[in-house]
């Protein structure tokens, strides 16, 4: 399972499955998604279990290309008959869009986001992973947009700033979308941020 969540909201626009889009939603655009993911795990003196993650985000263009976004996870774990349930951090965050003039599906943007540590801290027997940083994070990151026609590459470039329980570095995402306007969509992307650990957690999505 993902021991510390991505520092930035799922996109609630335009954007993939973590990589986020520069294209706002426009003055009084509202957009709202809820996404969910899993992992299998192995836990020590318990056994098999799966941690399960719903994602709840919704976005309001505040003006032309300033858009706010807030997205809430829902979190469940479960191993050896032991469970474990509760919300996760507040994320907020502001993104400005601009569109570009060559070519005319080109936008860049910026994006600062916060993690609130609202989430749960109680004390439970299983315990796979926290459901609150604990304190603050902060990041932000520079977005790219290419679209054509029913194509869309995306690319993220960002900086975890401020954080109580992982490494400040780097942070990174890229992918593409095609069938862009279509019934039937195809994405694919990457994206990577620091870890726990000292080192870094990767993601590949299809």
């Amino acid at each position: 399972a993902e021991q510390v969540p991505p520092p930035f909201p799922i996109p609630a626009g335009e954007g993939l499955f973590r990589v986020g889009s520069a294209e706002p939603l426009g003055r009084g655009g509202l957009n709202i998604r809820m996404l969910s993911e899993a992992y299998q795990n192995t836990v020590d003196g318990v056994g098999e279990g799966t941690a399960v993650t719903g994602q709840f985000a919704a976005g309001i263009g505040l003006a032309n290309i300033l858009d706010f976004t807030l997205s809430l996870p829902v979190m469940f774990d479960i191993a050896g008959g032991l469970t474990k349930y509760g919300s996760g951090d507040l994320v907020t965050s502001f993104k400005l869009g601009f569109p570009g003039q060559f070519p005319a599906g080109f936008y860049t943007g910026f994006e600062v986001a916060i993690a609130h540590p609202f989430g749960f801290k109680g004390d439970q027997v299983l315990n796979i992973r926290s459901f609150s940083r604990q304190e603050r994070e902060v990041a932000a990151r520079l977005l790219f947009d290419i679209n054509r026609e029913t194509i869309g590459l995306r690319l993220n470039l960002g900086y975890l700033a401020q954080s109580g329980i992982r490494s400040t570095g780097l942070t990174f995402g890229g992918g593409v979308e095609v069938g862009r306007g279509q019934i039937f969509t195809v994405t694919a992307e990457y994206s990577t941020e620091p870890n726990l650990f000292g080192g870094s957690t990767n993601r590949a999505v299809f």
